[in-house]
């Protein structure tokens, strides 16, 4: 009887070397597709953080404070009465998503209200896209800004 030295073929090694690469470059493509998707749900997120810190910047300075979204040009920013900027988001640069519909201008009273003689444009549904995912949120009549399912 002959015995034979432990080990593989060199077969067997490039059979295993070619699932493994096949097998890591579907898992590549998926990763890409769950990156995308965080990122559209990441700038809708922060929108609708954005909207409660706008509520609370009034509530805190005991004046009116509005919150400003602009589609056409991908940015958000709360605002002061004399018109200085308190925070500002650039989707595109911060999160890479493009931003859909129509611009909302939400008043927010001392006590976190939107106030009807201030806001335009609400109800409105703002869109976040990449590629082909999107992720939406609604900014309602009294200023919330809430996630679309």
């Amino acid at each position: 009887m002959k015995l034979r030295a432990g080990g593989f073929t060199m077969i067997e090694v490039l059979f295993v070397l070619m699932i493994a690469a096949v097998l890591t470059s579907l898992g590549m493509r998926q990763w890409g597709r769950i990156q995308v998707q965080h990122q559209v749900s990441n700038a809708r997120d922060a929108l609708v953080y954005m909207g409660i810190r706008a509520q609370s910047a009034a509530m805190k300075r005991g004046n009116l404070v509005r919150i400003e979204i602009w589609p056409d040009t991908n940015m958000a920013k709360i605002v002061t009465p004399s018109d200085s900027a308190i925070e500002r988001i650039r989707f595109d640069s911060q999160f890479g998503v493009q931003v859909f519909g129509s611009s909302v201008v939400a008043c927010y009273s001392a006590r976190g209200f939107a106030l009807p003689s201030c806001t335009t444009g609400v109800p409105a549904t703002i869109s976040f896209v990449v590629h082909s995912d999107t992720a939406r949120a609604t900014v309602l009549p009294l200023g919330q800004i809430e996630k679309d399912p």
